[in-house]
């Protein structure tokens, strides 16, 4: 299910992309990226607290489309790869637990971008707003999983332990740079803001006949603070 909503998706691109003929400039991006995340404990009653515990440097790389609307609005499109690290603690009868798990994304983004007229020669201001879908490749836990998410029962139950979808709320700045006329070069600043609980929602145990779920009070969500560097063409 997942390879045939990939696939789907990249089918889509490339539809787009073959219908729009000169309206179009196609990319690449490099992205350095400050990966984080949102953790919220929803039942403080327990013997368990969780919280985010670090961030990490990670890379995002991909292409992307660039359709032109007007001179000063355009709509992006592509497929990047995105690698992201959770750092979780949790502290129970006064002992600090620590796990950190890293996951690969497949991000579809989907923004308009806005620009400025040109504030200096072949220069202009530009401010994005869309978001993303992001669909999870791979997981892996790093050393011991000593807060215990995936151990007892991720693996127990042969499940993974994230969800295989997540989405985003992307926001950015910067400026472009028109080199010729069919180059141009950008460099800015971005902000996602994960919308989805990561966590998957299935995992569950049975204790006596009830079926219970664990983790349904813990709410993980995805940031990147990113420095967008790219080319177009």
């Amino acid at each position: 299910m997942k390879k045939l909503l990939l696939s789907t998706l990249l089918l889509c691109n490339c539809t787009l992309i073959a219908s729009a003929g000169d309206k179009i400039k196609l990319g690449i991006k490099l992205t350095p990226c400050l990966s984080f995340s949102k953790v919220t404990d929803k039942k403080g009653s327990d013997s368990a607290d969780f919280s985010q515990n670090g961030s990490a440097l990670r890379m995002i790389i991909g292409p992307f489309a660039d359709f032109t609307l007007n001179d000063n609005v355009t709509f992006t499109t592509g497929l990047w790869y995105s690698p992201r690290a959770i750092f979780l603690s949790s502290t129970a009868n006064g002992i600090i637990n620590k796990s950190q798990y890293n996951l690969q994304y497949l991000m579809v983004p989907g923004y308009f971008k806005f620009y400025t007229n040109e504030v200096a020669h072949d220069m202009r201001l530009y401010f994005t707003l869309g978001g993303t879908l992001d669909f999870t490749i791979a997981e892996k836990k790093v050393g011991d999983d000593n807060v215990g998410l995936k151990d007892p029962l991720a693996v127990k139950e042969g499940k993974p332990l994230f969800n295989f979808m997540d989405a985003s709320i992307q926001m950015a700045t910067g400026v472009e740079f028109n080199l010729k006329d069919v180059t141009n070069l950008f460099v800015g600043i971005s902000y996602n803001r994960g919308l989805l609980n990561i966590l998957n929602p299935f995992l569950k145990y049975n204790h006596n006949g009830d079926s219970i779920k664990p983790y349904e009070h813990l709410s993980i969500k995805n940031n990147l603070l990113s420095l967008d560097l790219g080319v177009k063409f």
